[in-house]
């Protein structure tokens, strides 16, 4: 399981976790936790 990127083998689930793959994990939940955080903050409810 797992997929190519640049020739790196990603997400390789056959093998025990190394660093890249839980930096990128960290940083791809980082991102879509900061992403979130500027939707939520440019669409906040009108205040009554």
């Amino acid at each position: 399981m797992g997929f190519e990127f640049f020739g790196l083998k990603v997400w390789d689930l056959s093998e025990p976790f190394g660093y890249f793959e839980a930096f990128s994990g960290i940083v791809v939940v980082l991102s879509c936790a900061f992403v979130g955080f500027l939707i939520l903050r440019h669409f906040r409810p009108k205040k009554f």
